[in-house]
């Protein structure tokens, strides 16, 4: 005598499923990487869209302002050494267009302390190199905090 099995009870719910898909299909946050080293911006898209984010890599200061200015972002994450542009002229012509897009520096030594000090700077640092939890754990910190809008 063959035993019928119902497999049904032992496969996800339709509703459960489609839940899935819908959480899986709204990312945590839009965040602009800005990166010039490949290795790195991998690195960092990988984890954060692992993470739930939705990344997108900009690797010189010009096409990082051309993409932010879009508004498509949630948050910036910007290298201190970038080929074109000083990271302080990026994040003063980032203030410019937007007071309240968190930028959030990485960097290696003091420069970012010094952007951070700056009128309108960066809203926090991780210095290179550094663990993905602590950049993990900063950028939803920042992307929770309402910057203030500019005086």
């Amino acid at each position: 005598m063959a035993i019928a099995l119902d497999t049904r009870r032992w496969s996800a719910p339709e509703a459960w499923t489609a839940r899935r898909r819908v959480v899986a299909a709204a990312p945590l946050g839009r965040i602009l990487v800005v990166e010039d080293e490949p290795r790195i911006s991998s690195f960092l898209q990988r984890g954060l869209g692992a993470s739930g984010f939705t990344t997108e890599v900009a690797d010189t200061g010009e096409d990082a302002l051309a993409l932010a200015v879009t508004g498509r972002f949630d948050l910036v994450l910007l290298d201190s050494g970038l080929p074109d542009m000083s990271a302080l002229d990026v994040l003063r012509e980032l203030r410019e267009y937007s007071s309240r897009l968190p930028v959030v520096m990485l960097t290696a030594g003091r420069a970012a302390r010094d952007l951070m000090e700056e009128p309108g700077g960066a809203d926090g640092f991780v210095a290179k190199p550094f663990s993905f939890d602590e950049l993990l754990e900063l950028v939803r910190d920042r992307l929770l905090t309402e910057r203030p809008a500019a005086a």
